[in-house]
């Protein structure tokens, strides 16, 4: 019973001194001004206001009709099978 007490009196002094050097790495680390709410940059300023569009142009028409109107495989009937299948259940 005294042991199961000194472990939690351990780990309260541990976790209260971990709690303790976070705070003093934190207030002492960096700038005093980073210390505010961290807000977003502001947006980028824009140059000009026109819309710039690239040059898209279609030279020939597509065609009317699929190049192949149907697939039709190359092999037909059943497949072998492996050498280290054969006979297998």
């Amino acid at each position: 019973m005294a042991a199961d007490n000194r472990v939690r009196v351990l780990a309260a002094v541990a976790g209260g001194g971990a709690v303790v050097a976070l705070g003093w790495l934190g207030a002492t680390s960096g700038d005093s001004s980073n210390m505010a709410v961290h807000l977003p940059p502001p947006p980028p300023t824009v140059g000009h206001t026109v819309m710039s569009l690239g040059a898209t142009t279609t030279t020939s028409m597509p065609p009317t009709e699929p190049a192949v109107s149907k697939a039709l495989p190359s092999i037909t009937g059943s497949a072998t099978l492996p050498s280290e299948e054969v006979g297998l259940p």
